[in-house]
């Protein structure tokens, strides 16, 4: 299920007004494609199959580059 430009249109909206952030008119383009760009990534993963026996992978955490040797 893909979005359409009226729901990308109103997700970018709704977002920016819960999160009060101003969009200007002329960066709105681009907002709205990367929204597409990351809701078509989303839509990939989403529907990779995934088995019982499949796990997650471990959490990577980086290391504290302040932390001595």
């Amino acid at each position: 299920m893909g979005l359409t430009n009226d729901d990308i249109a109103a997700l970018v909206a709704a977002t920016a007004r819960a999160i009060d952030l101003p969009i200007k008119p002329d960066h709105l383009p681009g907002v709205k494609q990367y929204v597409r760009l990351a809701a078509s990534m989303a839509e990939q993963v989403n529907g990779f199959p995934l088995a019982p026996h499949d796990e997650p992978a471990t959490v990577f955490t980086p290391r504290d580059l302040d932390a001595p040797k």
